[in-house]
């Protein structure tokens, strides 16, 4: 098991506001409510004692129903790995990296240096990456599967994690259907009711609509599955302007499918979670990585962990379209806040383009940041031993401290080697070739896809993913036909 590194460093909010913020996410929950738009939730929430007007698809939640829904979800949620030394237990401010978020739809070669769409070759070589740069504890999709047909494009990008990556998996299937497919693939490896070695991704729509996508929640938490929500709330079009107001409804549409899975299974795993971001007025885009972006995921997290419950956010990402200085400094800057305000999972490293884009290069780049990252939330131990008292005596003014067995024997321990990053004289690094950032990351990037080959599955589960895959398609892609045909 990796044992996580410990952020919670930054703080915003004191308990009184965070009181105040509780009561307003009980009161919208409770008086305003949240639309489902399916029958099939809304007599989930019909049954567990909910509000529910059935033509206007309204279900407003009671506050016990919120606060009994907390209470069931466990505050410290194992997710396993197919290689056990990549399991990580997520609690209190403990902080776990991972490569990629939600489907993108576009990636930047690393041959040619464009923009492209996705294939499933591509899930294939990101999530090799991932499983090989070991600042990442767990893995989502760089892209999607554009190759494959719609309908079972994420049943085909599951597939291609499954086969290519030993770490915790965090699988996208935004249907009930899709989520069945992806499951049943994840149980052909692990029982995941005992070892988890995936979750399923939801994300509901703002402000607060629970779509016929989040019918996954009930399916995998029938069949015990974790799940990790992923809110995308933007500040002055789907949510309110004020970051405050925006972190409100962000928990409350959290919190709307935290009480949707604790009704279906009491005591599901669920780790809250969003990509809260704000609109830029010049040009209409959302960014990921603003200031204010940072401060929504600091308050976020804050606000989850006032529940104890664990958190899911973004971080090592940027609104470049390039790995260039913006891109390092955003995904830098990103990757500190949400790991220093103790986030449980940041999700979305090496994403770009106003999270459209998934970029090789900064994967490789991202992994130095958390490198550094965790080496700042390490911090410093202070104790007779690393105040060193008597060796600053020993060697006395004037002295050195090269050939001291206190210097040697604390090197390892105290400092930051970096893999990527040059700290060499310019004469040495223009004798290596006097390469940029971008270059360094496209090389090293090159060479894991050419070296790296995670542990295969066993023949007999490769052959049930595959069977269930051509099963998902002659389900899914099949009822396309029967509709058009009904036509």
């Amino acid at each position: 098991m990796r044992v996580l590194p410990k952020g919670g460093q930054i703080r915003i909010l004191n308990k009184r506001q965070l009181y105040d913020m509780h009561l307003g996410i009980l009161e919208i929950l409770e008086q305003v409510g949240v639309r489902a738009d399916t029958p099939r939730i809304l007599q989930v929430f019909k049954d567990g004692g909910a509000d529910i007007n059935e033509h206007n698809k309204l279900v407003k939640i009671p506050q016990n129903l919120v606060l009994e829904a907390i209470s069931k979800a466990p505050k410290k949620i194992r997710l396993c790995a197919r290689n056990p030394k990549w399991d990580i237990v997520l609690e209190d401010d403990r902080v776990s990296f991972g490569l990629g978020g939600s489907p993108k739809s576009r990636i930047l070669d690393i041959n040619t240096g464009n923009f492209r769409s996705p294939t499933k070759k591509d899930i294939e070589d990101t999530t090799r990456l991932g499983d090989a740069l070991s600042g990442y504890s767990f893995i989502q999709n760089l892209g999607h599967a554009s190759d494959k047909p719609p309908e079972v494009q994420y049943v085909h990008v599951s597939h291609a994690m499954m086969n290519n990556g030993e770490k915790h998996l965090l699988c996208t299937a935004p249907s009930a259907e899709e989520a069945r497919f992806v499951i049943d693939m994840g149980m052909a490896i692990e029982d995941l009711s005992k070892r988890p070695v995936i979750s399923i991704y939801t994300n509901p729509a703002s402000p607060l609509i629970l779509t016929p996508s989040q019918e996954n929640i009930i399916e995998s938490a029938s069949r015990g599955v974790p799940m990790v929500v992923c809110t995308a709330p933007m500040a002055g079009v789907t949510a309110p302007m004020t970051l405050a107001g925006a972190v409100v409804q962000n928990l409350c549409e959290n919190l709307m499918v935290l009480t949707l899975a604790q009704l279906v299974r009491p005591g599901i795993p669920v780790v809250l979670g969003a990509t809260p971001t704000v609109i830029d007025p010049r040009t209409s885009m959302f960014t990921i990585g603003s200031p204010e972006f940072m401060v929504e995921q600091i308050l976020s997290t804050e606000l989850s962990h006032y529940y104890h419950l664990p958190y899911f956010g973004g971080g090592g990402t940027s609104d470049s379209k390039l790995p260039d200085g913006q891109a390092a400094a955003e995904a830098a800057m990103t990757a500190l806040t949400s790991a220093m305000a103790g986030m449980n999972m940041i999700q979305d490293c090496a994403v770009m383009a106003f999270d459209d884009a998934g970029c090789l290069e900064m994967a490789v780049i991202v992994d130095e940041i958390i490198g550094m990252v965790e080496r700042i939330l390490r911090g410093a131990s202070i104790d007779d031993e690393s105040l060193a008292l008597g060796v600053i005596e020993k060697v006395g003014p004037g002295g050195h401290f090269m050939s001291q067995k206190h210097t040697l024997e604390h090197a390892k321990k105290e400092l930051y080697i970096p893999k990527i990053f040059d700290r060499n004289p310019e004469s040495t690094w223009l004798k290596a070739g006097g390469k940029d950032i971008r270059q360094v990351a496209n090389e090293r990037a090159k060479k894991i896809l050419t070296e790296h080959r995670p542990t295969p599955l066993p023949k007999d589960v490769q052959q049930k993913l595959d069977e269930i895959v051509r099963e998902a398609e002659r389900t899914l892609i099949g009822r396309r036909g029967a509709a058009a045909a009904a036509r």
